[in-house]
């Protein structure tokens, strides 16, 4: 008796969080606490779903029910179909657009990405993430080629926009050696390199942020097959 009346206390409050946009991100419906009751995972799936059944034209609350899904019941997959189901009624904002692209690419859903990543690049067109997701999503989808031209595109619009910079270079050599252009980014990682020891002279020695980006270009060159090359990065 006990445990059902707890059971009922727990199962209204996620509601409630579920509702008013709260994260509370921990108790019992949580798995991000100690405490999960997985026994009782098919009631919180529940609850997350008559909320969204009971709120039908609410993105937010669509949204907040997918971060549930896949940050308190870690079931990625169902914030995914959740996601979709309100890009298909287009009730997605950017944000939720967003995380629905993270989620796919996670998965290695690079094909089902393409759509709502094109569809946020069309508003935020000098969004340096989103071209460099495009980048990888390309060359796992659509091949080199068309990779290698979204590639050359993204930066003559960042460059236009003053916003070419050595982070930007950096992220979009490891997306594009995740797309397999591996000639592309290790040029970028060269121009990131060089950038940032113009940027910081003497105390550039020693960076940590130095050190990842050689051995990000180590990865790119062993794929490349230069192999001494790749051990003079990593050293």
């Amino acid at each position: 008796e006990l445990e059902k009346s707890y059971l009922v206390l727990i199962l209204r409050y996620l509601e409630e969080d579920l509702e008013t946009l709260n994260n509370r991100g921990c108790g019992s419906s949580y798995h991000s606490c100690g405490v999960f009751w997985s026994e009782r995972t098919t009631d919180f799936i529940d609850v997350a779903y008559r909320v969204l059944k009971e709120h039908p034209k609410s993105a937010a609350i669509l949204e907040h029910v997918a971060d549930y899904f896949a940050s308190g019941l870690q079931d990625k997959p169902a914030a995914i179909k959740v996601l979709q189901k309100g890009l298909k009624r287009k009730l997605l904002t950017d944000n939720g657009k967003r995380r629905l692209v993270n989620l796919l690419i996670s998965a290695g859903r690079h094909g089902d990405s393409l759509a709502p990543l094109k569809s946020l690049l069309k508003v935020h067109p000098t969004d340096s993430s989103l071209h460099a997701q495009m980048v990888q999503v390309l060359g796992k989808t659509k091949g080199k080629k068309a990779a290698a031209a979204h590639l050359k595109k993204a930066r003559k619009q960042l460059t236009r926009a003053g916003l070419w910079s050595e982070g930007v270079a950096a992220m979009l050599a490891g997306h594009a050696l995740q797309g397999g252009l591996y000639e592309a980014a290790e040029e970028l990682y060269v121009e990131a390199i060089v950038i940032f020891r113009r940027n910081h002279g003497q105390s550039a020695s020693g960076s940590g942020t130095l050190a990842r980006y050689y051995r990000n270009q180590a990865v790119v060159r062993s794929r490349l097959g230069r192999t001494v090359a790749a051990v003079e990065s990593a050293a």
